[in-house]
């Protein structure tokens, strides 16, 4: 029976399959080009997906989202005001550093500028206090809130990239509260079929995407869990 050499029995030799530059290059091409193409598909998708259902009927109040002191919010707030849907306004604002229960006064200046402008007419300042996660936290004390107050329905005038997620967490806020929320999302700041068009829309959707996927995914799972088994416990 014949046997190998001796360097069969210490090496042996491995042959290996790779693909050539020209095929990696080929298909590098292909698939920008189907990105490209297929962009009026997925552009609008991106923006559509972070933007809440516009829910407009009457309510007890018009919650302002002042998270990025919009004024579009307090213009649309005043809008809806005027057409008979809510009694009253609510414009959570930055709490004071040191005293918790009054709004910070910068803020309540600032609030009040924009409120004149849009012709809110009186509103009602809710001291909130921005504890990581912001949103979340605020949207609890919103709660707190309104639940004293008898306050059972709700418009949120909000900007529209981030309405999606504002929805999200009040209506985790507010389960269990009997309080309803309806959306009115402020349009006017970025369509979603054109938001890829500037950096800056670019900047805005690619932060409130990763903003909302946060929140979905670990926010409100697990933060929002706990506190409501901290507020079940007081």
């Amino acid at each position: 029976m014949a046997t190998g050499s001796w360097k069969d029995f210490v090496v042996r030799r491995k042959e290996s399959v790779t693909t050539t530059w020209r095929f990696r290059l080929t298909v590098l091409v292909l698939l920008v080009g189907t990105i490209w193409l297929s962009r009026g598909l997925w552009i609008p998708g991106i923006g559509d997906s972070l933007i809440c259902d516009e829910q407009i009927g009457p309510a007890d109040a018009i919650l302002v989202d002042n998270s990025d002191q919009n004024y579009l919010a307090f213009e649309q707030a005043a809008a809806l005001r005027k057409a008979g849907l809510a009694p009253r306004a609510l414009v959570p604002t930055t709490a004071d550093a040191k005293n918790s229960a009054v709004p910070n006064l910068v803020s309540q200046e600032v609030v009040g500028v924009m409120a004149k402008v849009a012709w809110l007419g009186d509103f009602d300042v809710i001291p909130v206090r921005e504890v990581e996660p912001i949103t979340l936290n605020i949207a609890y004390q919103v709660r707190d809130y309104v639940t004293k107050h008898h306050i059972r329905s709700m418009l949120i005038t909000v900007s529209a990239f981030r309405s999606q997620r504002t929805m999200l967490v009040y209506e985790a806020a507010m389960r269990g509260t009997g309080v309803s929320m309806r959306c009115v999302p402020i349009r006017s700041e970025k369509d979603p079929e054109d938001w890829a068009h500037s950096l800056h829309g670019i900047q805005v959707v690619v932060e409130q995407f990763g903003k909302l996927l946060y929140y979905r995914w670990y926010v409100l799972p697990f933060k929002a869990a706990r506190l409501n088994a901290t507020t079940a416990s007081t």
